[in-house]
């Protein structure tokens, strides 16, 4: 695949910490119908393919890239993320509903309905650390934008860890894009119709205040605002007119990198996640930048593995009382967990050498099914869902499907149990 030169208007000389000065632009596939919603999951890029009504899984091999089909069909699915259990959130523009892809595959249906009518055609998607989900409702996926409209606004919604589902905001026209500052105390959302940027100050319960435009990204080039991300340092990537924008967080633009497509989303990725992937019209793009991104997945996932390695460490106090009484050495994990056949063993001893460096991030070291709001193994049954947790997700006529499923149990004893089979399980299925 070709290499292209950046192609930068450079607004303000700070941006050259940001940008490499010799730095290039990759085209890794192309040949799509409409590509959107990249997002990283460890190995692989997930993007969607919006006319062909799936979502497209990209691996970078030595051999060249490896394009297969994650999803057929996706409801046309537009945005994409990764919940706290690295589950893939999606907005799926036909079917009008965000969605949860579960790890055997299934699908639940997180949002489907406010206040008994139907969404409009959800768009993108981001998560707080605290399990909130927010997305935003333009009118894209209707025919004519009003065919089938239910809703009198187009919104943006926080879907609540209980699984309720608040209006935000009802007052923008097209809302799209939509990203958290590092701290989550700011909330970004784009008008594409109008143009901008606004802000948000985020309050300790979720909800927001204090809206104001950020940026006017009005200009005579082709391109507006859709997709947007955050590097660690606050800066904004939005895209709009004549690529995407690299906007401080005072609303400054810093440059604006103008790519071979029109892109319209973009997603950090790789270990380091200094490499900015971009959906551009039939293309996937990557650049390599000075600054890392903000990960997908909530900071959420540094506590739990706090919360490991407590554990690990009050296993290891007791390893030597351990060691008198069976006459043998056990890793801590065996302590917590009891026996597990060596190739558990091997992975618990493996999970336990790993180590987060200045400049890479902490890898998740728990399987997808431990649920993100008690921090225990989540239970289900085989339709996604128990009577109680749906009778429990049903609030003021807002029809969220299954919602989240709970394990509302307060023994957690068998946690680094789980925690120990399932991350093998998962390792060997990946193998």
């Amino acid at each position: 695949m070709p290499n292209f030169d950046l192609n930068v208007e450079i607004r303000h000389p700070s941006v050259r910490e940001i940008l490499p000065e010799d730095g290039v632009i990759e085209q890794l596939a192309t040949g799509f119908g409409f590509t959107e919603g990249p997002v990283w999951c460890g190995n692989h890029l997930l993007f969607s393919d919006i006319p062909q009504n799936r979502i497209v899984k990209l691996r970078l091999l030595r051999e060249g890239p490896e394009v297969t089909t994650f999803r057929h069909p996706s409801g046309n699915s537009n945005g994409n993320t990764l919940d706290g259990s690295q589950r893939l959130l999606t907005c799926e523009h036909s079917a009008r509903r965000v969605t949860r892809t579960e790890p055997d595959g299934t699908i639940t249906v997180l949002a489907e309905r406010y206040q008994g009518k139907r969404l409009n055609s959800p768009n993108d998607i981001v998560v707080r650390s605290d399990g909130s989900i927010y997305f935003t409702d333009p009118p894209y996926g209707l025919r004519n934008l009003t065919d089938w409209k239910e809703l009198p606004f187009n919104g943006v919604y926080r879907l609540a860890p209980d699984g309720t589902l608040h209006l935000l905001v009802d007052d923008l026209d097209r809302p799209n894009g939509l990203a958290f500052s590092p701290d989550e105390k700011t909330l970004y959302v784009d008008d594409t119709q109008r143009r901008h940027i606004r802000a948000f100050d985020v309050n300790t319960d979720g909800s927001i205040k204090n809206g104001r435009v950020l940026i006017d990204m009005a200009i005579p080039e082709p391109g507006a605002p859709d997709g947007m991300k955050v590097d660690q340092k606050g800066n904004i990537y939005c895209t709009g007119g004549g690529g995407f924008w690299i906007i401080a967080p005072d609303g400054r633009c810093l440059a604006i990198v103008r790519p071979p497509e029109l892109p319209a989303n973009m997603a950090w990725g790789d270990a380091d996640w200094r490499t900015l992937f971009l959906t551009a019209r039939t293309s996937i793009y990557r650049i390599r930048m000075n600054v890392p991104g903000m990960p997908c997945r909530p900071p959420l996932f540094e506590e739990v593995a706090d919360n490991i390695k407590l554990a690990r460490q009050e296993t290891e106090d007791h390893r030597e009382l351990v060691q008198q009484e069976s006459g043998e050495c056990r890793t801590g994990y065996q302590v917590a967990a009891g026996e597990l056949d060596d190739d558990s063993q091997q992975s618990a001893r493996r999970n336990d050498t790993h180590r987060q460096s200045e400049n890479s991030p902490a890898q998740p070291i728990y399987p997808p099914q431990v649920n993100r709001l008690n921090h225990r193994p989540q239970s289900r049954t085989d339709d996604g869902g128990n009577d109680d947790d749906r009778a429990h997700n049903e609030h003021e006529g807002n029809n969220i499907g299954d919602g989240l499923v709970v394990d509302k149990s307060e023994d957690g004893g068998q946690f680094l149990v789980e925690i120990c089979r399932q991350h093998h399980a998962d390792n060997h299925a990946q193998q």
